[in-house]
């Protein structure tokens, strides 16, 4: 199987997920033939809060090719059927004398809200930090973006600064 065609088998992050989520969705690597649709994604919420389209889009495909090729980003696709649902872009940094979990973006397709979708890729990079040996993760939402803040509020994410950071118990072994 081509590696960026693998689907990721979370069974964990399934937990406190509903079944019709557990049943149609699957997860993979992003490709880059995904561009056109995540960066489309990715200005829409722009768009709404006045920034230039333009700007957006260079600063989004030249992040997203960086970003492909980085052993250290990861962006996996969540896919229902044959949609693109959603996706999840995080990266691993060092800050603050430690590993660093850093969720860059999360988009659900329109679609695809209120199916617990965005609580599923939640947990998958739950897990995958922890499977990395990565216990703190930190993202940056808008404060208007009532929907997200309340997701990450609700799975533990509490406001320190201008980030939302979460701690993860990690296995002693």
């Amino acid at each position: 199987m081509n590696p960026s065609s693998k689907m990721y088998p979370y069974r964990q992050a399934f937990q406190g997920v509903g079944e019709g989520v557990q049943s149609r969705v699957r997860l993979r690597d992003c490709l880059a033939s995904d561009y056109p649709l995540l960066a489309r994604w990715d200005s829409s919420y722009y768009d709404e809060v006045d920034r230039t389209e333009v700007f957006v889009e260079r600063q989004f495909a030249s992040e997203f090719k960086e970003a492909l090729g980085d052993p250290k980003q990861k962006i996996l696709v969540a896919q229902v059927g044959d949609n693109v649902a959603g996706f999840i872009w995080v990266e691993e940094m060092f800050e603050d004398g430690g590993p660093l979990g850093y969720i860059t973006n999360i988009h659900i397709d329109k679609r695809f809200r209120n199916i617990g979708l965005a609580q599923y890729l939640l947990n998958v990079v739950e897990e995958y930090f922890r499977s990395r040996n990565i216990g703190r993760l930190q993202l940056e939402v808008c404060e208007d973006n009532t929907p997200a803040r309340h997701i990450y509020l609700k799975n533990g994410y509490t406001q320190v600064g201008d980030y939302l950071e979460k701690t993860l118990t990690l296995d002693e072994n």
